[in-house]
């Protein structure tokens, strides 16, 4: 009996000894399960932060791709300006030197308007303005004057230029007076 009961005690102190290395060995993988389950942890927050990481980086791009295309539009923005000042600036030179070709326009029409009716009636100028030409017109009566300087040869000579052309301007005024006080027409 003895021996069965040192066999029995062997057997419930293996039973024992086997408990305790169940528990540690229970102990043990639920400690290699918590670890594992801590890593897995550990790596799925990892995973989170490295996306959480990645969307920051998408966000901050857009922002760059934002700003970029604002910085885009603010100088095209000033281009548009300036090119309009530069327009406005030019069209107000170009009207005004377009107002100063007008005057000076209206000042050689003056001229030549004059010179056309120094040369010809009026009536005969008006009509070679708008046509271009005239039609020819009879008269009843006309009378034709010619005139000649005397000596006008010999006396050019011995003139100065100047002198000349003022004797000259004296004698067409003188006449021209005169027509105008007898309502004669005169062509030149």
């Amino acid at each position: 009996d003895k021996t069965i009961e040192k066999q029995i005690g062997s057997l419930s102190q293996l039973g024992k000894e086997n408990a305790k290395q169940g528990k540690i060995i229970q102990q043990t993988t639920e400690e290699l399960a918590m670890e594992k389950m801590e890593r897995e942890n550990k790596e799925a927050q990892l995973k989170v932060m490295e996306q959480e990481k990645a969307i920051q980086d998408l966000q901050l791009q857009r922002k760059q791709k934002q700003n970029s295309i604002y910085v885009l539009l603010i100088i095209l923005f000033m281009v548009i300006t300036v090119t309009v000042i530069i327009m406005f600036l030019n069209n107000k030179r170009f009207s005004k030197k377009l107002a100063e070709q007008n005057v000076l326009l209206a000042i050689e029409k003056k001229r030549s308007d004059d010179l056309l009716l120094n040369i010809l009636p009026q009536e005969l100028a008006e009509e070679l303005k708008m046509n271009g030409q005239s039609e020819a017109r009879s008269h009843e009566a006309v009378t034709i004057m010619f005139t000649d300087f005397v000596d006008f040869t010999r006396l050019s000579e011995q003139m100065s230029p100047r002198n000349l052309v003022h004797e000259i301007d004296y004698c067409f005024k003188a006449f021209d007076q005169i027509i105008a006080k007898y309502g004669i027409e005169k062509i030149k």
